[in-house]
């Protein structure tokens, strides 16, 4: 993903619940080198003026105006290329009792600060693989 500098184009924005346009979150290049996710918001909704200066805030809950720190921006994911907007997703189901199984093995692996054994990481292992084995059959195409 390339950078796009905030002094060339400004992200589309969006009408929110509190009433101005802001855009999706997306990661912001700072002048200190520092990358953070960020959002660029209009002051109004008039659309009279599209170019209208905004301004670039953090997405942390402080919500910091880094409008004179930022130099540049890309979208905070990267987007499925090559897909037409018709083309369905693949993904995979997964139930309560899979997701207890993975939250165990994890503790197991990481929980209680005890020596982690061949033969248990052997055992955690084959039972994480037996897991995956069984999503993966669990296909569902949205």
């Amino acid at each position: 993903m390339n950078w796009t500098p905030v002094s060339l184009y400004m992200p589309v924005t969006f009408e929110n619940e509190y009433g101005w346009p802001q855009s999706i979150e997306l990661m912001g290049a700072l002048r200190s080198g520092k990358q953070i996710p960020v959002r660029f918001e209009r002051q109004s909704a008039d659309e009279d003026f599209p170019h209208e200066p905004g301004r670039w805030i953090s997405c942390c809950s402080e919500r910091w105006d880094v409008t004179n720190e930022i130099t540049d921006w890309r979208p905070l994911f990267e987007q499925p290329t090559g897909r037409m907007p018709d083309e369905s997703h693949k993904g995979f189901f997964v139930d309560i009792y899979q997701m207890n199984n993975v939250a165990l093995i994890s503790k197991d692996l990481y929980g209680d600060g005890s020596v982690l054994t061949a033969d248990r990481r052997r055992d955690l292992a084959h039972r994480l693989h037996n897991l995956m084995r069984v999503i993966q059959h669990q296909e569902v195409v949205l």
